[in-house]
């Protein structure tokens, strides 16, 4: 179960995972800051469900790709066995079981550079606001990159939201400051504002937002 959903281990290193974390994470990382690498001082911080000792998991592949090292990978997860888990696997890494708007909002020194907000909430509903809201409230610095997966079609269910439903929603959510220093990026170089990938039963919409500088 990650973070309050039925989660299959298997999922964490699918093809079409990495491909697209190397596409809407590691790439537009590189893209949107000009630096192959997060700084030495600065964390990257995940819903990271179970994370096996394998190629294709979240962690290893942002290792392998020189993205990061695993003491600036923080992971949360409320279901306590996978945190054991991944502890057991990856013992260089912070893992905090917990709530993900607690573990942010308690970490006494919270300084990411990179967040990756990957959920299983639909694209229309409330709970995907919430999550970004969340994060969006909690103080971080310029150049911070928030990287959010949601549902845009869940094919077992016969559901499907536009891909400007979760941009309108949240921009509705924000306060005017929150507007003014977070903006939706365009994704692949063009611009286009979602990344769109197919999972094993859903279609995936990944959104980018950088922090700005305000007025």
């Amino acid at each position: 179960m990650k973070n309050g959903y039925n989660y299959n281990p298997q999922k964490a290193n699918l093809p079409k995972k990495v491909i697209a974390r190397k596409d809407t994470i590691i790439d537009v990382y590189r893209r949107i800051t000009g630096t192959y690498s997060i700084p030495k001082e600065k964390q990257y911080w995940t819903l990271c469900a179970y994370q096996p000792d394998e190629e294709g998991a979240e962690i290893n592949q942002m290792v392998k790709e020189g993205l990061l090292t695993k003491k600036q990978f923080h992971g949360v997860d409320s279901t306590k066995v996978c945190i054991k888990c991944n502890k057991k696997c990856h013992p260089g890494a912070k893992w905090i079981h917990g709530k993900w708007n607690e573990a942010i909002k308690y970490c006494k020194n919270y300084n990411p550079a990179l967040i990756y907000l990957d959920t299983i909430y639909m694209a229309g509903h409330s709970n995907a606001i919430k999550i970004a809201l969340d994060t969006i409230k909690n103080p971080c610095q310029t150049g911070t990159i928030l990287v959010i997966n949601v549902i845009l079609t869940d094919y077992h269910r016969g559901i499907q939201w536009p891909i400007k439903v979760f941009m309108n929603n949240l921009n509705q959510a924000m306060s005017p400051l929150q507007r003014e220093c977070w903006k939706f990026y365009p994704v692949e170089n063009s611009k286009k504002a979602c990344y769109t990938y197919q999972s094993s039963m859903a279609k995936m919409g990944t959104y980018i937002l950088v922090k700005k500088e305000s007025r």
